[in-house]
């Protein structure tokens, strides 16, 4: 038989496994995890798309046309202040992370600072904003636009914490951190609809549940393990360039 590093049948002289040989082993397990992670992603993908579905046809049978209207106006101001003043930081992240992780608690440390800093550069700007870009809308639902937009703080420093994840190849993790905010809330809209109790403000706080909560897991999974540490100067211009 073949046991871990030694080749030769039983009642011969067992002789270690060549180093090519070793290699190949290790090449071929790293290639499994590799195709495992990206199976376990797919599916988390897959779940995602259709729980989000789902979501969208209670919101269209509880809200109506017009309650769906109101729901992505609130949405849509976040969801691009997210996209253009999150700086890509978990894709730095990960990315600098992966090729370096000696630099992990540092390079943590420098961006939660950079996005603490860039939220509350932020907030005011949105709120300056909100009344241009939904003057059609009601002055309710200006005002519920205008507090949803402090949760670009959940997606902001989630973008961090998924950046050192994927950086430590934690992919189950990173996963099922992505998955949480649309598995909760899909479960509360449903909750909500069963109760009759969906409308558009409770529909924002399943949202704001399932978020936080996706926070809270990711964050605390990232800290234990890597606790941050203040960063040298240039080290965060170092993960836009390397």
């Amino acid at each position: 038989g073949v046991s871990a590093g030694w080749e030769g049948s039983s009642g011969q002289e067992r002789r270690p496994l060549a180093p090519g040989r070793r290699g190949g082993v290790a090449e071929r397990g790293e290639h499994l995890r590799f195709q495992v992670d990206g199976i376990r992603t797919m599916i988390f993908n897959g779940l995602g798309i259709s729980l989000n579905l789902v979501r969208g046809i209670l919101v269209w049978r509880n809200l109506g046309a017009q309650g769906r209207g109101q729901l992505a106006a609130v949405l849509i101001i976040q969801n691009v202040a997210a996209f253009v003043f999150g700086f890509g930081a978990s894709q730095a992240l990960s990315f600098s992370i992966s090729r370096n992780p000696k630099r992990v608690k540092e390079l943590l440390g420098a961006w939660l600072l950079i996005i603490s800093f860039v939220f509350i550069l932020s907030a005011p700007i949105l709120q300056v904003v909100v009344p241009h870009v939904l003057a059609a809308q009601s002055p309710a639902t200006m005002s519920l636009a205008r507090i949803w937009c402090f949760t670009l703080a959940f997606s902001l420093y989630g973008d961090v914490f998924s950046g050192v994840m994927l950086g430590d190849s934690r992919y189950l993790l990173f996963n099922v951190v992505r998955f949480l905010p649309v598995g909760i809330s899909c479960a509360l809209y449903i909750g909500l609809a069963v109760a009759g109790k969906l409308t558009l403000f409770s529909a924002l706080i399943a949202l704001a549940v399932g978020s936080v909560i996706s926070l809270l897991v990711g964050s605390s999974a990232v800290l234990i393990r890597h606790r941050p540490v203040w960063p040298r100067q240039g080290i965060v211009g170092s993960t836009f360039w390397c």
